[in-house]
């Protein structure tokens, strides 16, 4: 391993350091519950939209997304933070690209409140990957 590349592990680790959170949503997004509770919606709007309740996105890509969710947060579990909270950002704003117009139109609460869950959730992730 090249000497060179110690000060970047070292850098990694002390960005992703429990004690540098600067408040609640870097906690949150150090824990597994954020991704596992996206998981949980997809799941929740999977059931929904094979039951025929308008405003969701077909069953199976629902199921697809919890289960990219619940990779993320095993790997937040794993304290694998920079790769969990990239992961629940990228899957979490794929989402609301692909289905959140779906919901609107709808106006159903129901698939409005997974949709608005599943942003805020992304966002959180989101500012503690970018480190805003």
């Amino acid at each position: 391993m090249p000497s060179d590349y110690t000060p970047q592990l070292k850098e990694h680790y002390n960005r992703f350091d429990p004690a540098r959170d600067r408040g609640l949503f870097d906690s949150l997004a150090r824990s597994p519950l954020l991704p596992l509770n996206n998981a949980l919606q997809c799941f929740t709007a999977t059931l929904l939209a094979a039951r025929g309740r308008p405003g969701f996105p077909y069953p199976l890509y629902s199921l697809g997304f919890s289960a990219m969710f619940g990779v993320a947060s095993y790997m937040t579990y794993c304290k694998d933070y920079q790769n969990g909270t990239s992961v629940t950002t990228a899957w979490s704003l794929t989402w609301v690209l692909l289905h959140a117009r779906k919901a609107l139109r709808a106006r159903a609460v129901p698939a409005m409140t997974i949709a608005s869950v599943i942003l805020v959730d992304g966002a959180i992730a989101g500012k503690k990957f970018f480190d805003l």
